[in-house]
């Protein structure tokens, strides 16, 4: 889409992202959206709306649009004049990681075998490969809706970049520091800490809508469950066996519960409890590093923003990216 202020689309076809409704200050309704073909994503504004319209306007769905391209916030901002259903398929906008989503795969799944601490392990085994319905979504899901990585296997791209990240330095502060500092830990919650958006975003539909799930408990509500019913599982199968021998049930549990539950850092990004291990405090610093480089690079690689030479304005970090 060519969205420079003033200029008009015609016949363009966007899918829909996100929908909602509004009313102006004299009472009428109005519909806001997000659209977005393969390279931009922008927000629109139907200000006529009537209630026949949103059978048409569902997340996923494809419409052809006639619209303005203005400016808002310094951002640009379609208004449409009229919109119809398109006859292009949803797939047809779907995007994806640009790496080999098999080998990020198996990847993941060697750090998986390498672990050493037999709950850990077991427990990562429990959640990531024990069921095929899982690990097929697990490969498709991507890590966010908006902020990064919000594509096809972003999710394991996410994953994979914070495995590279976290080795050496894991490995710095075991040698230097903490030699007591759990490697599998870190790595166990790198893995799992955003695995519950397998079942809180729909990946088959292109807009990643939130399903029932995601709508009535997220991820971080959705992974401490996971990490809690596996370890009951292995704990009825395997207590007092040898590959079991000396684990700490109720502790280890507790601690992988909590490495998910706190890995957003603090309660206003929706954490309910702040890192409180060493290995959650990498954890989270892992995590916030990977997302906020992704989030500005997808800005970077758009091009221009509305000051040459950088990005458009990041609504989350309130700052626009050199070029």
């Amino acid at each position: 889409m060519l969205l420079e202020n003033g200029t008009t689309l015609v016949g363009t076809d966007v899918l829909i992202e996100t929908f909602s409704t509004g009313k102006t200050k004299k009472g009428g309704t109005y519909f806001s959206l997000q659209v977005r073909d393969k390279e931009n994503s922008v927000p629109c504004k139907i200000w006529d709306g009537h209630t026949e319209m949103k059978k048409y306007l569902k997340p996923g769905n494809v419409i052809t649009i006639w619209a303005d391209v203005s400016e808002y916030q310094k951002k640009p901002q379609l208004v449409i004049d009229r919109f119809e259903l398109s006859d292009r398929n949803p797939s047809d906008f779907v995007q994806g990681t640009r790496f080999d989503v098999e080998e990020l795969w198996t990847k993941v799944t060697d750090v998986i075998e390498s672990f050493e601490e037999p709950l850990t392990k077991g427990i990562a085994e429990q959640l990531l490969l024990s069921d095929e319905v899982i690990t097929g979504l697990a490969k498709k899901a991507p890590a966010a809706t908006d902020v990064h990585n919000n594509w096809i296997g972003g999710l394991l791209e996410h994953i994979w970049s914070m495995i590279q990240l976290a080795e050496p330095i894991i490995a710095h502060y075991k040698k230097n520091y903490r030699p007591t500092l759990s490697r599998d830990k870190v790595l166990f919650g790198v893995i799992s800490h955003d695995l519950g958006k397998v079942i809180e975003y729909n990946s088959d539909n292109p807009a990643f809508p939130l399903t029932p799930n995601g709508i009535l408990v997220n991820h971080i509500v959705i992974g401490p469950a996971w990490v809690y019913h596996a370890s009951k599982y292995l704990r009825g199968m395997y207590e007092g066996t040898l590959a079991y021998e000396g684990v700490d049930w109720t502790g280890e549990t507790s601690h992988l519960m909590h490495l998910i539950a706190s890995h957003h850092g603090i309660e206003e990004w929706g954490s309910p409890v702040r890192p409180a291990t060493l290995e959650a405090v990498l954890l989270h610093f892992f995590d916030n590093m990977d997302s906020k480089f992704m989030h500005a690079l997808a800005l970077i690689e758009k091009g221009v923003g509305p000051v040459e030479g950088y990005s458009e304005r990041s609504y989350f970090e309130r700052t626009c990216y050199k070029l």
